[in-house]
């Protein structure tokens, strides 16, 4: 059997494969055997798991939140918002994927079994950041028609909805067909490449590698535009008078155009709107920013480390890598929800909802009869409480009898309607009706 330098390898998986791929005769056991001097994940994954299901629950909590408010409230179901959404369910997808990635890597089955297994986890994160990626791109390709293309914008406003269902849905069947071609066999286990990365051959994590630089660029483009956009605008607009039509009436404070005060306050709302703009501006950059990051430096530290061999001492670990990605989604909610009042007031109303629903289950079922009966202690209490009730309901059927005469006169065909009422109660309904 084939041997390796001890050297060439820093975790278990990859010599293991290397021994599946250039000797048919050996088993995984003699493989994993032969490799058992390399660290092994499992000796790991206390600290990773703890880790992992940390930042899981980071990802989760929020996203799900940031979509349940949208999707459950009418006034979002706007454009904007569906790609917000949309953001939102590939965030979702990788704090599962990190779930999945964690419980993968503790309780990996015996032999090739256990390997596929990893493998399509392992996919199924790419995935995820990947459909993350495009996103943020078509977010931010949004925000780049509505603010530099504002004409286009607003003719092609009743079709907005339907052009963001369409380059979402084409987004996840074109991104879904190509991240999981290896689990329908472009992999190192099924195919004897000579070039591999993990479970993946080096042209598949070239093209991923690929597609997440795009997406980075179009970010980067489009948020960066928009900033200069509304900076040049607010220039422009800074120090000039505000257009105001006077107007027409015999009120003279209604008259904005001969009001300098009036004027005054109508230019210093305009630049705070701008000013609230450019901030809004600024911080999507940093963010975009943030992401592409997090995003490129995984990918930039593997080659790196390749290049220079055994004198690259950067952490490109894979639990790294996955922590590093991770972090994206994250921020992504954090950030959405700051900058938009209306998704953390749909959010907020849905939470008080949630907490009355639960405070109503918590005080138990009040339909049950036997709950509605009065303990005897209080049978006081009630008796004179109805007879509270039922003084101020004769004070005010008598002071209503008053009011019903005055309607009765008015009209003739109420007079009717009153005359024959039998008592005071019901003249009470009809005047309230009326």
């Amino acid at each position: 059997m084939d041997t390796s330098p001890d050297d060439r390898f820093d975790w278990q998986i990859p010599c293991i494969l290397w021994y599946l791929k250039n000797n048919e005769t050996v088993s995984y056991d003699q493989a994993q055997a032969a490799c058992s001097m390399h660290k092994s994940v499992e000796e790991l994954t206390t600290v990773n798991r703890v880790i992992y299901w940390l930042t899981a629950i980071l990802i989760l909590i929020p996203n799900v939140a940031m979509f349940l408010g949208i999707i459950g409230t009418r006034k979002l179901h706007k454009p904007l918002y569906f790609y917000m959404a949309n953001l939102a369910a590939s965030d979702v997808l990788t704090g599962i994927g990190l779930m999945c990635y964690s419980e993968t890597w503790k309780g990996m089955g015996e032999g090739m079994t256990g390997l596929y297994v990893l493998m399509n986890i392992m996919t199924l994160f790419l995935y995820s950041q990947l459909m993350s990626a495009s996103a943020l791109a078509l977010l931010s390709i949004d925000s780049y028609v509505a603010v530099r293309h504002p004409i286009y914008f607003h003719t092609h406003a009743h079709i907005a909805k339907r052009n963001a269902g369409i380059a979402m849905a084409s987004s996840w069947i074109v991104l879904t067909l190509l991240t999981f071609t290896p689990s329908m066999g472009w992999n190192c286990l099924d195919m004897t490449i000579s070039e591999c990365s993990q479970f993946f051959p080096r042209p598949f994590i070239g093209l991923v590698g690929a597609i997440i630089i795009l997406f980075a660029i179009i970010m980067l483009f489009t948020n960066t535009s928009v900033y200069l956009a509304i900076r040049q605008r607010q220039k422009n607009r800074l120090g000039q008078p505000v257009e105001t039509q006077p107007l027409q009436g015999n009120n003279p404070a209604q008259n904005v155009a001969g009001n300098p005060r009036a004027q005054n306050v109508v230019q210093n709302e305009a630049d705070r709107k701008f000013q609230r703009s450019v901030r809004k501006a600024r911080t999507v950059l940093i963010h975009v920013m943030v992401a592409c990051i997090f995003l490129l430096v995984p990918l930039a530290l593997g080659p790196i480390c390749d290049t220079l061999g055994e004198k690259c001492t950067l952490p490109v670990s894979p639990q790294f890598a996955v922590l590093v990605l991770t972090l994206n989604s994250v921020i992504n909610p954090i950030v959405s929800i700051v900058r938009t009042p209306d998704l953390r007031k749909a959010i907020w109303e849905k939470l008080v909802a949630i907490q009355r629903a639960l405070r109503t289950v918590m005080r138990g079922n009040r339909v049950n009869p036997q709950e509605d009966q009065p303990a005897h202690g209080n049978a006081l209490e009630l008796q004179a409480a109805a007879a509270v009730r039922s003084k101020q309901t004769t004070s005010s059927s008598q002071q209503t009898e008053g009011q019903s005469k005055t309607v009765v006169n008015q009209t003739g065909e109420r007079l009717e309607a009153v005359s024959f009422t039998p008592n005071k109660s019901e003249n009470l309904a009809i005047v309230e009706i009326d």
